[in-house]
């Protein structure tokens, strides 16, 4: 099992945390354990687990609906933020290994960047030491993105070397 912790940039807009929720919940095989949204913040946070191929498929899903429904540029809160799914958290549980998690974590990666979207993978999964704190890749934010990924040590690992434009990059990791 795993556990997915994912951060959205959405703490205001009932409908559409639903439809994040429902994204998720409606995934076979996936218990949505938590929800809570902050308005001051603008977040909204999800908790749920699975196994790995279930994950997989409820964080695609989520992807899927943040992308579609949430433009940064039109995002104030005050949480800092790089991306409309901002952080993406695997845990491994029980008998599951980091190294699941981390598989799941590159694969959801290597989705979302061939979507167009940027990903930064952080922690375990950093492909440096510098990335392995969130503070520091999250550093700058999303109005900082251009100038932060056009530099070669914060080249992303998946996805193109700019940010989306409406949806920021995403931070994937373990």
């Amino acid at each position: 099992m795993l556990l997915c912790e994912p951060n959205i940039s959405e703490g205001r807009d009932a409908a559409r945390m639903d439809r994040f929720a429902a994204a998720v919940a409606s995934t076979p095989g996936i218990a949505l354990l938590h929800r809570s949204a902050d308005p001051d913040h603008h977040r909204m946070v999800l908790a749920y687990v699975g196994e790995a191929e279930a994950i997989l498929a409820a964080t695609r899903g989520l992807a899927a609906e943040v992308f579609a429904h949430v433009d940064l540029r039109e995002h104030a809160g005050a949480h800092p933020r790089t991306g409309a799914l901002d952080v993406v958290p695997l845990v491994p549980l029980g008998r599951a290994t980091e190294a699941v998690a981390l598989e799941t974590c590159r694969a959801f990666g290597g989705w979302v960047g061939a979507r167009g979207v940027p990903v930064l993978y952080y922690e375990e999964a950093a492909t440096s030491p510098d990335r392995r704190p969130l503070p520091s890749v999250r550093a700058g934010g999303f109005e900082g993105l251009p100038a932060k990924l056009a530099r070669p040590e914060w080249r992303p690992d998946e996805g193109p070397s700019r940010p989306h434009p409406s949806v920021g990059i995403v931070i994937a990791g373990v």
